[in-house]
């Protein structure tokens, strides 16, 4: 993984996941924002914000005063808050009332007393084959149309028997942990995309050899802040049944060839997505009926 240090994860010529989803949704808007960079990146919601300070408190929490500057206000008004988020951009830190730092840090602290996460990190504690499990790792790698990147929430490795397993951890806030509701969310915010994605830079960068499994802890962002881990499957052996993380790599490999082929074209209208030709809305989905 040496290359990491070589090349800046800002480069909006390396692709990430979330690039490619952009485009996915809007082949325009991944122009205006990747390519001519002429729109900004979406300002970052409440529910953004709060996430991102349960994935460093829970992940990297002695990073977390580095990162974010707690605010003792009732509210984002008036001067005394403007005061506070000046000081917070001169020192290159995101601004956070306390009331939401509070919540933050009970959901860090739900997912640390919950048995089931505790029992992810025991099963490879003493088993890693790298010396370390490894947080937020910058990857890149080639893809087979552009360079490609990826930063993984966490990977956790095992030697068992002379052979590497990994596995990809990825840590979601969500309105309902639940099972059949997680599941839809799941899909419709393109996490089995994500996760196909970086199981391709991982074993890109430690080598094909490496076994790679999957599971993501999900917690919901209002109390009671329930937990619940679930493993994703890749590809079970049932018929034809197809796993996440195959449905992943399909659209992966659907979307980054119309991508290469926009930025070979210049043709970012949406058709782009049906190969630059007029799409088919002739027969109804089955959730239709």
């Amino acid at each position: 993984m040496s290359e990491t240090k070589l090349l800046d994860y800002n480069d909006t010529s390396i692709v990430s996941q979330s690039m490619l989803k952009v485009f996915i949704d809007s082949p325009e808007n991944y122009r205006n924002r990747y390519v001519l960079r002429i729109t900004p990146q979406d300002k970052q919601t409440d529910a953004m914000l709060l996430g991102s300070m349960v994935h460093c408190l829970f992940l990297e929490k002695e990073n977390f005063s580095m990162d974010f500057h707690v605010i003792q206000l009732p509210d984002r008004r008036g001067n005394a808050w403007k005061a506070e988020v000046e000081t917070a951009f001169e020192y290159g830190k995101v601004p956070v009332l306390e009331k939401d730092y509070k919540t933050a840090l009970a959901m860090s602290d739900k997912l640390e007393s919950n048995p089931y996460v505790q029992q992810i990190f025991e099963d490879h504690a003493e088993l890693n084959w790298n010396g370390a499990t490894v947080v937020e790792q910058e990857l890149f790698w080639d893809g087979p149309h552009f360079k490609k990147k990826g930063r993984p929430d966490m990977i956790l490795t095992r030697n068992l028997n002379g052979e590497r397993f990994a596995t990809i951890l990825e840590l979601k806030t969500t309105a309902s942990p639940n099972l059949d509701e997680f599941k839809r969310a799941y899909y419709s915010n393109g996490y089995h995309i994500q996760a196909a994605w970086y199981e391709e830079g991982l074993k890109a960068n430690a080598g094909e050899d490496v076994q790679v499994d999957h599971k993501v802890i999900a917690i919901r962002n209002k109390e009671p802040f329930d937990v619940a881990v679930y493993r994703i499957i890749p590809s079970p052996d049932r018929g034809e049944d197809i796993g996440m993380i195959d449905l992943g790599k399909r659209a992966i490999a659907k979307y980054e060839t119309l991508l290469a082929e926009s930025l070979k074209t210049d043709d970012w209208t949406l058709n782009s997505l049906q190969g630059g030709k007029e799409g088919d809305f002739i027969l109804p989905e089955r959730w239709m009926l």
